[in-house]
């Protein structure tokens, strides 16, 4: 078997590559810990159902409370909001994205987040979120970016 370091140099070219990144983790023990690192380095977090790649808060609450150590390798976090015309889909989707501020603060190494909206995003829900974040991410950990 290679040295660790040379595997984890390997992995490193995986980092994006998620369904990959999965298989390697089953081939022993030792390498799902280094895997580990790259799987959960870029966290994508979205309030519907859309993209299998990236978490629904809920998801990501529960399996950063099943495997804490799992927080510590998250470097960035990509919050994606998807919001429509209708009034009570507006309220339900923030919600859902509200389930994430326990675990902002267990994201300890985060180095940048992301905040995308799509174009029927009214202003103002944009402005109110990232607000809401800003305050659960430390400021000096996190620069927070609208996209």
């Amino acid at each position: 078997m290679f040295p660790p370091e040379i595997i984890d140099h390997i992995l490193s070219f995986l980092q994006w590559d998620h369904a990959t990144l999965k298989v390697c983790a089953q081939v022993h023990p030792s390498i799902s810990r280094l895997v580990e690192r790259h799987l959960y380095a870029h966290l994508a977090v979205q309030n519907i159902n859309y993209n299998r790649e990236a978490y629904l808060p809920l998801d990501l609450f529960k399996l950063i409370l099943d495997n804490p150590n799992i927080a510590k390798h998250a470097r960035s976090l990509r919050i994606v909001l998807f919001v429509f015309s209708s009034p009570f889909s507006l309220v339900t989707r923030i919600h859902r994205l509200q389930e994430l501020e326990p675990i902002l603060p267990a994201l300890t190494q985060l180095e940048a987040s992301l905040l995308s909206c799509n174009r029927f995003t009214p202003q103002h829900t944009i402005s109110d979120f990232q607000l809401s974040c800003a305050r659960s991410i430390r400021p000096n950990k996190s620069d927070a970016c609208l996209n």
